[in-house]
């Protein structure tokens, strides 16, 4: 687990949660919009996240990038969209210590 980074985990998984619900609603559109926060503050993270424990944020890396590849899809599934969120939620709360 990534010591030290539960705030970090926690302040992406309040952006998937939001991306999750707009999914939820077919406002797929929205979600797109909405995981680019995700994408960005990720990015932005990476320097102080990924020394900490590489091989936990390499696979959560590879989870948000599975999560906006379904979003950018020219015609997104939501069903698709929902799995790969799904996913990614179960990955971070594994990774808080919540599971």
């Amino acid at each position: 687990m990534m010591s030290g980074s539960l705030i970090e985990v926690q302040k992406f998984r309040v952006i998937v949660v939001d991306t999750s619900k707009l999914v939820d609603a077919n406002d797929l559109a929205g979600a797109k919009k909405r995981i680019k926060d995700l994408e960005t503050s990720w990015d932005e993270a990476e320097a102080g996240l990924k020394p900490r424990a590489a091989a936990d944020w390499h696979k959560l890396d590879k989870s948000i990038d599975d999560a906006l590849t379904a979003l950018r899809e020219s015609s997104p599934s939501q069903a698709r969209c929902k799995k790969t969120l799904t996913d990614l939620l179960a990955m971070m709360d594994r990774m808080s210590g919540k599971v």
